[in-house]
């Protein structure tokens, strides 16, 4: 399943084919939310640009689909962008999670998508046939 998905991203034709798009974005936003949410380097999120937000207080606030359709964009990351939501009031008490327990605040949103790919990869491991 990850080669078929890897080789549908390296033809950069599928912005243009909405069929292939939608499959595609179907996957990839559970999976770069779980990446974002949960992926670790020691015990910092994996994401440089996310340890960044997240350490100034910010809040992942969303996944976008196609938010940044550039030829780089597109094949640095297939297009997906992330925003991270800095509330002077959420400032101070997302920081201190971080700083403190490494906890990455991210929206409910962005919450169900990282389960997302964990239920879809737990439900393909046990489709998988025992060896």
């Amino acid at each position: 399943m990850a080669g078929d998905l890897v080789a549908q991203l390296d033809d950069v034709s599928w912005v243009n084919r909405p069929a292939v798009s939608t499959r595609l974005k179907r996957r990839l936003i559970p999976l770069c939310a779980y990446y974002l949410v949960r992926a670790r380097r020691g015990s910092q999120p994996a994401d440089a640009v996310a340890r960044f937000h997240l350490g100034n207080g910010a809040r992942l606030e969303r996944v976008n689909w196609l938010g940044d359709i550039s030829e780089a964009g597109i094949r640095r990351s297939a297009g997906l962008a992330v925003n991270y939501r800095y509330s002077l009031e959420d400032l101070d008490r997302n920081q201190e999670a971080y700083v403190t327990r490494g906890a990455v605040v991210a929206s409910r949103q962005v919450e169900r998508s990282a389960k997302l790919a964990v239920n879809y990869s737990m439900t393909r491991a046990l489709s998988q046939p025992l060896l």
